[in-house]
């Protein structure tokens, strides 16, 4: 918690010598989109800007990123893309902190008959739909399966189709082109019509936290600093959980709500 506060901190104070625009360009995972979306409607009630969101697999997002002007802020899907941000020095790591939490499951087509009944025997189905060896979902599922002994009989013996972004997995299975799936809990709450949940992963296989990091790109935009901060807001955080989503523990949620616009300070005037 201390760690958030202190980016915000410096953030605004960067912030403060250097405008940055009057544009907000944010890149997130597609696993966000709607709950995200529905935060910046939120947010721009308060503080009218013009803000682009990009979102699509995490990975892809990753590689669009080459420099501070990319983008103001990007949230992908896992800790992986902004550890190799930092490590190119395109990020600082103390402009990057722990947000979401989600969680991993396996799903068929509501209207799909499958004897599978966990990721144990996954290898039963005749074909599976997975994300990309990079894509945050499909480095989940690749986990879990190996932990399960499952995954070389799968590739070995089975029709695997593999999709960009959790968005394009949860699409096939809605379509019924894959008996069974490897997406997030969340995605599953969007299509509760179509979309069953067999099970979650069992116990220690999945080791790898699923975790949504904020990382603040540009600093120097002075609406980076205010956004996220409005992302720890109590208004922002129930958005994110109606959608399945968890507050990381290291998040300190505040009670303060954003008032109408001709009470709002605009974040030009701050500093």
């Amino acid at each position: 918690m201390k760690k958030i506060l202190l980016l915000l901190c410096s953030l605004l104070l960067i912030a403060g010598c250097d405008s940055g625009g009057d544009k907000l360009k944010i890149y997130a995972a597609s696993s966000v989109k709607e709950p995200l979306s529905e935060v910046i409607e939120q947010y721009n009630e308060g503080s009218p800007v013009e803000i682009v969101l990009n979102t699509g697999g995490s990975d892809a997002m990753a590689a669009s990123i080459n420099n501070s002007t990319s983008c103001d802020i990007f949230i992908p899907a896992s800790l992986k893309q902004t550890d190799e941000l930092i490590d190119e020095g395109i990020i600082s790591e103390d402009n990057v902190f722990p947000y979401l939490d989600n969680r991993v499951v396996l799903v068929k087509n509501i209207d799909t008959k499958s004897d599978v009944t966990g990721f144990d025997n996954a290898n039963q189905a005749k074909s599976i739909a997975i994300a990309k060896t990079g894509v945050p979902i499909g480095d989940y599922a690749r986990e879990i399966l190996i932990n399960t002994g499952n995954l070389e009989d799968i590739l070995r013996n089975i029709k695997v189709k593999e999709y960009a972004s959790d968005a394009e997995v949860i699409e096939a299975i809605v379509k019924n082109e894959a008996e069974i799936g490897v997406v997030y809990a969340t995605d599953v709450a969007l299509n509760t019509d179509t979309v069953q949940a067999i099970s979650e992963p069992p116990k220690d296989t999945l080791n790898t936290p699923v975790t949504y990091p904020v990382a603040a790109v540009n600093t120097k935009n002075l609406y980076t600093a205010d956004f996220i901060d409005y992302l720890t807001s109590r208004e922002a955080v129930e958005i994110f959980e109606k959608y399945g989503f968890s507050i990381n523990d290291n998040v300190e949620i505040k009670n303060n709500e954003r008032v109408n616009n001709n009470e709002t300070e605009d974040p030009k005037q701050n500093g």
